[in-house]
């Protein structure tokens, strides 16, 4: 549980984009972990840490698809100082908050390749598309991150 709680719940707040609904994801994969019948081999890390990624990721969709969720689609502001932040240069913590304005399809993608280390087939496999949908959402997820940190990173 501590090995993987807070990727449980940055991956929860990139589907969720609320805190509070990201805790409620988390603890929800946590139980479901807890309660799971049959574990990957414990010898095997990466096997590990994809299969409690595969729970968070379809842990969130149902959250998001939940029919009273759909009713109460209401963002609170983010925090100040987000947990998945901390540690972070100012230059980086501009990066993620610009990477929060894209929609999620893009978010997601680019969330798991560059802040997870995930590669395009793990990803591919954790959001059921093809891998060249991947690497396409990772090509206009950075296009969209290029255009709206121009002014910011970059002199024009």
């Amino acid at each position: 549980m501590q090995t993987y709680q807070d990727v449980i719940w940055r991956v929860a707040l990139n589907y969720t984009k609320n805190p509070t609904d990201a805790e409620d994801v988390a603890q929800n994969t946590l139980l479901r972990i807890y309660r799971a019948k049959s574990t990957p081999p414990l010898g095997d890390a990466a096997h590990l840490r994809y299969w409690v990624l595969r729970i968070a990721v379809n842990e969130s969709k149902r959250w998001l698809a939940a029919p009273w969720h759909i009713h109460r689609q209401q963002s609170l502001p983010l925090p100040e100082e987000l947990p998945a932040t901390t540690g972070m240069t100012t230059r980086e913590q501009t990066l993620y908050a610009a990477l929060e304005t894209l929609p999620a399809k893009y978010r997601i993608t680019l969330y798991l390749f560059y802040y997870e280390d995930l590669p395009v087939k793990e990803i591919a496999a954790l959001l059921n598309i093809s891998a060249t949908a991947v690497t396409t959402r990772l090509a206009r997820g950075r296009g969209a991150l290029k255009a709206h940190l121009e002014g910011v990173f970059f002199d024009v």
